[in-house]
């Protein structure tokens, strides 16, 4: 589905048919990395993680809520931008001020 719905944009957009087709894969791979590194861990150690990992969410749901630190799109705020490096809110990678990974667009101010 994918590869019959995206190829002639890739074409076009990146001169590649088959650039979303290969995106999607390496994505899946790693996925499954991580499916596989997670079911061989020990679950109980999880639960000393607990805690931390839900102060950090909070703490990040916060600093969305900050002017100038959250970014609004279409009237929301979504994301918040770290150093014009890092753009935790949607787990986007920015790479350089304005472009994000895969995208043509240019990220909002």
């Amino acid at each position: 589905m994918l590869m019959s719905a995206s190829y002639p944009s890739a074409y076009y957009e990146f001169g590649n048919p088959t650039y979303y087709i290969i995106r999607q894969m390496r994505f899946a791979a790693l996925g499954l990395v991580a499916m596989v590194t997670i079911a061989g861990m020990d679950y109980h150690c999880l639960k000393r993680l607990a805690k931390p990992l839900m102060l950090l969410s909070v703490v990040l749901l916060v600093l969305v809520l900050i002017p100038g630190i959250g970014v609004v799109r279409n009237n929301a705020r979504v994301t918040f931008v770290l150093s014009c490096v890092w753009s935790l809110g949607e787990g986007k990678l920015l790479v350089a001020p304005g472009h994000e990974c895969g995208s043509h667009e240019p990220a909002a101010p």
